[in-house]
């Protein structure tokens, strides 16, 4: 099955797509990522429906898959954080006794 990425997003497509595919495939994926709507006409036959599943589900795909690698990127950058702050608030006393401050 031949893959093409277009604009960063790997679409599979079950045949060597043509010409006017990989445009439309192309102008599908500009139309999602940059949110806009997109009006988009081919001639009878040149698989418009087939075109437009690949490209889309291909886009919504790779989306889900950033997002999810987002909340993770997140969730450790928060552990991070509570852990410094967690390391910030313990002292040590001038006598050697560690002390936790409270801050606000």
């Amino acid at each position: 099955m031949p893959h093409y990425n277009i604009r960063g997003i790997t679409i599979n497509f079950p045949f060597e797509a043509y010409d006017v595919q990989r445009v439309f495939m192309e102008k599908v994926i500009y139309s999602l990522q940059s949110k806009q709507n997109g009006l988009l006409e081919s001639p009878t036959g040149t698989g418009k429906t087939l075109t437009l599943l690949c490209a889309a589900l291909a886009w919504r795909e790779a989306w889900h898959a950033r997002r999810q690698l987002e909340r993770a990127i997140g969730l450790q950058f928060r552990r991070a954080q509570d852990n410094l702050c967690l390391k910030n608030s313990l002292t040590i006393s001038a006598d050697g006794e560690t002390t936790q401050e409270h801050h606000l």
